[in-house]
């Protein structure tokens, strides 16, 4: 799932004008995606360029414009069949430190993140190809961000994307919110933040969520985390939707640099005895690596599993060589609230399991690649409502990058 590397440029790039393109072929062979239930194995490939076009000034004042298209040869395993898109996915204008006041502002259609992407990061539900990679992500917004020494503050409002739409659903409408916080850089950061979707199409969905999050490094462990809390309406139903993960990660600086990482996350679900909906709204999260936030790829990129569901996730990485990277990932996913499937006299909670293995090689400053295997396990909850067969999956892929920096 890869994205474009500048698509959340938000500085200027250089001086004067720049451009640059990106190019991700890819291959995907799948064996009983969604457990069995689809009843068929799916082999394809997927392709996609962005090019961009960036201007900055002396003053601060700085642009970008890009386009992106893609492609689907074969069918995936959503059912897409050869298809072909392309799209404006940037063009925004900015300035840098206005006035010295340590305040960035933007505007346009452009990349959005807050934080690592867990709540808002992908302003577009890619659906016509390239849909593994989702390589659009952009939000028609204006933004301004602040900071001054270790204090940050952030305040946004975007346009929701129709593609957000399920079918017979429309959306329409706008989200926004704001945050602030402590940001210490490696030694850690703590910030609040606060969203608000305003929905007017049929989905009718206005939603709140206010969430903190941290981290804080000692020595080779760092200590991460995010809690969220729901609120609003979808129609006449009160929403009270609680989600979040905790997690560490010790990277050390031994030979290979040995980094391990384990990480708890819980997406709660619809308590059926209550009149509120409990299911948590994962809002519009974004891929950025692996199991982050699609957490484990084969599983959540088919069934998902951003709600009524609690994962743990245990992560093992090296680095034989300077460009060489392994990484081992294993998942235990359970249902967070018992969905009415009894096995053996007892309800079942017990999803699946996922490992994953990741080899990543880079050859020099332009060409990148990966090679991903992944196998996924049904348990009860998932043989009783899904399929029973085991999932797997092989992908690889190249992405060449290229350029011209700013002049002066």
């Amino acid at each position: 799932m890869d994205a474009p590397a500048d698509s959340g440029a938000t500085t200027p790039v250089g001086v004067g004008p720049s451009w640059s393109v990106e190019a991700t072929s890819s291959y995907h062979a799948v064996q009983k995606a969604y457990f069995g239930a689809a009843n068929r194995n799916d082999n394809w490939n997927e392709g996609f360029a962005c090019v961009r076009l960036n201007f900055g000034s002396t003053a601060g004042a700085w642009g970008s414009a890009g386009v992106v298209g893609m492609s689907t040869l074969g069918t995936d395993y959503y059912g897409t069949h050869d298809a072909g898109d392309a799209q404006l996915d940037q063009l925004v204008a900015g300035f840098v430190n206005v006035a010295g006041s340590g305040l960035d502002v933007t505007a346009g259609r452009q990349n959005l993140v807050l934080g690592d992407g867990f709540l808002i990061g992908d302003g577009y539900r890619d659906h016509r190809a390239a849909l593994w990679n989702i390589p659009l992500s952009y939000f028609d917004a204006v933004k301004g961000e602040w900071h001054r020494g270790p204090a940050q503050a952030l305040m946004f409002g975007a346009n929701l994307s129709a593609s957000f739409a399920d079918s017979g659903v429309t959306t329409k409408g706008q989200v926004f919110g704001g945050e602030a916080g402590w940001n210490g850089g490696d030694a850690g950061q703590l910030v609040g933040t606060w969203l608000q979707r305003n929905d007017t199409g049929t989905s009718n969905r206005d939603a709140t969520a206010f969430s903190l999050r941290g981290s804080w490094t000692r020595g080779a462990a760092t200590v991460f985390g995010e809690g969220v809390l729901e609120g609003g309406t979808q129609r006449a139903t009160r929403l009270a939707g609680r989600g979040g993960h905790a997690g560490i990660k010790v990277q050390s600086a031994a030979r290979w640099a040995p980094m391990l990482k384990g990480e708890y996350f819980r997406f709660s679900g619809d308590d059926p005895a209550t009149a509120e909906d409990e299911s948590y709204d994962p809002w519009m999260y974004r891929w950025s690596d692996w199991s982050q936030y699609y957490v484990g790829d084969l599983v959540s990129s088919t069934i998902g599993d951003a709600s009524d569901m609690r994962i743990w996730e245990l992560q093992l990485g090296l680095k034989p060589a300077a460009a060489t990277g392994v990484r081992l990932l294993a998942h235990r996913m359970d249902l967070d609230r018992p969905q009415g499937i009894d096995v053996n006299e007892g309800t079942a909670t017990a999803f699946a399991y996922e490992y994953d293995i990741v080899l990543e090689q880079g050859f020099g400053d332009r060409i990148s690649a990966y090679v991903m295997g992944a196998w996924a396990q049904p348990l009860a909850a998932a043989k009783a409502g899904i399929g029973s067969a085991n999932s797997s999956q092989v992908f690889a892929s190249v992405t060449v990058r290229f350029g011209s920096a700013g002049g002066e």
